[in-house]
């Protein structure tokens, strides 16, 4: 079976062999360096500053009791009204903040509070799990 070949439109650039590219020479000057447009300046990185970590982890402390507090007062009441209907709103409450943390986690004063928030549902979590276990042996 024979095929046949086919060539592209030669506007295209598609249909010619390209020459091999040459290699630079070591020894040749670099080219000259194309002058700025007016009106343009070179604009230089600020610098960078350091992390506060003082403030930071007090704030991500401050943040980690107040969200663990708020997740025991809202799961003991959940619990008390609704029985075992605390552990899915729980976790509606954990799923609903979620993405919010996710978009905070990289801006700088905002990450603090994130990382207060997830230490705070985590301390929180252990709690209630420890509850859990000490009211189910002791038939509560």
């Amino acid at each position: 079976m024979k095929f046949a070949s086919v060539r592209l439109p030669s506007k295209l650039g598609l249909g010619r062999a390209r020459p091999a590219a040459a290699e630079p020479d070591p020894a040749a000057p670099d080219p000259p360096a194309q002058p700025k447009p007016a009106g343009t300046a070179s604009v230089a990185a600020p610098p960078v500053e350091p992390t506060p970590w003082a403030t930071g982890l007090t704030a991500a402390a401050m943040v980690a009791a107040l969200a663990m507090a708020a997740d025991l007062l809202v799961s003991q009441a959940l619990r008390g009204a609704y029985g075992w209907l605390w552990i899915p709103a729980n976790l509606m409450l954990a799923v609903g903040i979620g993405p919010a943390l996710w978009l905070m986690r990289k801006t700088p004063f905002w990450r603090w509070i994130t990382y207060g928030v997830v230490v705070g549902f985590g301390l929180a979590w252990t709690g209630l799990a420890i509850s859990v276990v000490f009211r189910v042996r002791n038939g509560g």
